[in-house]
């Protein structure tokens, strides 16, 4: 609270103490007790939401909360809130300590009202930067999870063996003829984890390029839900399949077919490969990257990790198999992931983000609510007079209620404008790591602008209707 407001709401009250004889000692320690009274609150308030929060706190920094919070670290709430204290008794407090009984019964009529519609002016930048960024960064996130990656991670989970007594053979034999699978394939990565490289050369052994690769078994495809464009699975040694951007970096055209006879490409590892098929392009380790390259060779005996594709509903099938695969294989022979939550995984920094804006515009919304009431509140009286005239001369409540929101509306257009606009151009830099961004992003700051113009009004009409229907009389009566 600024001096001003204090010592509109502290005068009565402090006048009262020092005719009951409460001297300036008496006066200082008052608001010394009320500060300090206020500060332990909010540290209790900072203890249940840092207890509330545990997990995604010690997520985002990386440090248990209790490390965070020991005695090396711990000083610095201790001088913040010395300094809350000092700042916040010291200067009301020796403010009405040296002010005589007479002045503080005095009416605080503050006709300037210049300080207050900067200071809302301010309030309404910062709520307007903060939600609009949360609004974006959540559409985003949502784009993400939902964006067409080239194959079905819904149905999709991944299961490593991890015990060397059962072999690679009769875990896939036995995850295949369970209830809930519909389908198993052979890997030795996926697509949200992401894959390593290898050179592709020409039949000289010069490098064309660099290609991420795997090796899939014959019915991967199928099982990951990817589109075959042309041309069939491998299924032998020295055949492999390849993506769109493949070809393109290779300088195939697109429509090429694959060829019965040798080898287009020599790896300097596996010699001549044979492309027997082109998949679509498929989101690799996230949309944080251009698509890339990718080549697929054969794999013929069941290797470890496997790609399940289980029935729906997906989650009673993961319950199931997790169930069948501990009896057979104990509760540490092997771990399961679905491949849907590997890929969100990869935005956990987004939605921890989107979380520490949620909080933050919760509070930024508490304060500029506050503001923009007591602001309203001063209008309202400043301009009674005014308004009681103006009624008296056949101006309607509707026409006193657009006067006052005509009159918000000069502070938070700009405000608002700037705000929005802030956040545009700053996120601006963080849009440009994905990929893929969401449609109309542009528009929807827009929106969000007209949003909290329209909240704004709201409130202002809402504020004003009481003395939009007021006996102009009585308010000047009042005044």
């Amino acid at each position: 609270m600024s001096n001003k407001q204090i010592a509109s709401f502290y005068a009565p009250y402090i006048g009262v103490h020092k005719c009951c004889g409460a001297d300036s000692n008496t006066i200082f320690g008052m608001f010394v007790w009320e500060t300090v009274t206020i500060t332990l609150i909010a540290l209790l308030l900072m203890g249940i939401m840092l207890g509330l929060f545990n997990d995604t706190i010690s997520e985002f920094t990386g440090d248990p909360l209790t490390e965070m919070l020991n005695a090396d670290r711990a000083w610095v709430i201790v001088v913040v809130a010395l300094m809350m204290v000092a700042v916040g008794a010291a200067i009301p407090g020796r403010l009405f300590a040296r002010v005589p009984v007479s002045q503080v019964f005095r009416r605080f009529s503050e006709r300037n009202n210049g300080w207050k519609r900067v200071l809302l002016f301010i309030e309404l930048v910062g709520v307007s930067f903060v939600f609009a960024w949360l609004c974006a960064t959540s559409l985003q996130y949502r784009h993400l999870r939902t964006a067409d990656k080239g194959y079905d991670s819904d149905l999709l989970v991944q299961v490593e063996n991890m015990t060397l007594d059962i072999s690679p053979e009769a875990v896939y034999n036995f995850i295949r003829s369970h209830q809930a699978v519909e389908g198993i394939a052979s890997s030795y990565s996926c697509p949200a984890f992401g894959y390593s490289g290898e050179y592709i050369r020409d039949d000289n052994g010069n490098i064309i390029f660099s290609s991420r690769t795997d090796d899939c078994s014959p019915n991967y495809v199928e099982v990951m839900g990817m589109t075959l464009l042309a041309g069939r699975a491998p299924q032998q040694e020295g055949e492999a399949i390849v993506n769109q951007e493949f070809l393109r970096q290779s300088g195939l055209p697109e429509n090429t077919s694959p060829t019965a006879g040798e080898g287009l490409f020599t790896n300097a590892e596996r010699g001549r490969v044979r492309i027997t098929g082109i998949v679509k392009d498929f989101n690799i380790g996230g949309f944080y990257d251009e698509q890339e390259p990718i080549i697929m060779h054969y794999i013929g005996n069941p290797a470890s990790p496997f790609t399940v594709r289980l029935k729906q509903p997906v989650n009673e099938s993961i319950k199931l198999l997790n169930e069948s695969l501990g009896d057979y294989m104990g509760n540490d022979g092997f771990w399961i992931l679905q491949v849907s939550e590997l890929g969100a995984n990869g935005y956990s920094s987004i939605k921890i983000m989107i979380f520490i804006f949620s909080l933050a515009i919760i509070i930024i919304v508490i304060i500029t609510s506050m503001g923009m009431i007591g602001f309203i509140n001063d209008e309202i009286q400043r301009k009674s007079k005014e308004i009681a005239i103006r009624k008296i001369n056949g101006a309607t409540a509707r026409e006193v209620v657009e006067l006052l929101c005509s009159n918000m509306l000069k502070t938070a257009v700009p405000a608002v404008a700037i705000g929005t606009l802030a956040a545009w151009f700053f996120q601006r830099a963080w849009f440009s790591q994905y990929s893929t961004v969401v449609s109309g992003i542009g528009l929807w700051y827009v929106a969000i602008a007209l949003l909290i113009i329209i909240v704004v009004i709201a409130v202002v009409a809402l504020m004003t209707q009481r003395i939009a229907k007021e006996n102009p009389v009585t308010s000047l009566r009042n005044e």
